[in-house]
């Protein structure tokens, strides 16, 4: 054998005749392959213009948009990623089967990352109750419709309360869900007293919706001292007690002949 072939064997790698076969069946299957079937690896990975011929060949669309991709139910307050995902998609060279399949598995963890996150804050939430229950013992209800009071009479709703809650109790520390509540509670107590925290002056009750005039009604029910000074004409506070129901009552039901 000359010389050269010696070479050329050797430069292959070849190590028998069979391995010399094998090579030779696998040209012989390329070379009747069609141009459309071969793709030629760029010759520099940092050339945009063959890097996007190569994804073309693969096949990548030729725009992000092109991407075909479900409509994600997005929350309120919530970002749309889909557009920046097509796009972060076809800067990778990644074609429409490859995208979908890890947008799809993008969002499933997502939702189950979701999914944990609430059913974790409402655990908090309900555990910050719990413990607010046992803190305020039989005072819980009368104290929380205080806190109620504080979000009507500020136009608050109960919604952002709860989203306040939410936000405010945490695995480490519920305790901040408490917190809102204490403060909520201490200043709908001042409101229904009339009276600013740490203050002993009287102040108007200009201002004061129905809806809060009828839930202090229904409280000052379900005060022993009150009641004890409204029902009995004898007791020093009578006079006080009925003219604070009057004005309630006024404020509360304001088409009704008294």
């Amino acid at each position: 054998m000359a010389a050269e072939d010696v070479g050329f064997i050797e430069n292959k790698g070849w190590k028998g005749p069979g391995e010399m076969l094998t090579s030779y069946r696998h040209a012989e299957h390329v070379r009747g392959m069609s141009a459309e079937s071969v793709v030629e690896l760029p010759k520099d990975p940092d050339n945009a213009e063959q890097m996007g011929a190569f994804y073309t060949r693969l096949g990548r669309p030729e725009s992000a948009e092109k991407y075909e991709l479900p409509e994600a139910q997005v929350g309120e307050g919530s970002v749309d990623l889909a557009p920046k995902f097509r796009e972060w998609a076809f800067a990778a060279g990644l074609n429409q089967r490859q995208t979908r399949a890890i947008f799809d598995a993008y969002q499933t963890e997502l939702q189950t990352i979701v999914q944990g996150q609430t059913e974790a804050q409402n655990q908090n939430v309900q555990v910050a109750e719990q413990q607010m229950r046992t803190e305020w013992g039989a005072e819980y209800e009368a104290n929380m419709g205080h806190a109620k009071r504080f979000a009507a009479v500020f136009g608050l709703s109960e919604q952002w309360l709860e989203a306040i809650e939410g936000g405010l109790a945490s695995e480490e520390d519920p305790s901040g869900a408490k917190g809102l509540w204490r403060g909520a509670a201490k200043i709908g107590r001042a409101l229904s007293e009339h009276k600013f925290p740490g203050e002993a002056v009287e102040t108007t009750e200009l201002g004061t919706t129905p809806a809060v005039a009828q839930t202090q009604i229904n409280e000052l029910h379900m005060d022993k001292d009150f009641l004890a000074a409204y029902q009995n004409r004898n007791n020093p506070g009578h006079q006080a007690a009925k003219d604070k129901m009057s004005r309630l009552h006024q404020l509360a039901y304001p088409g009704e002949q008294t």
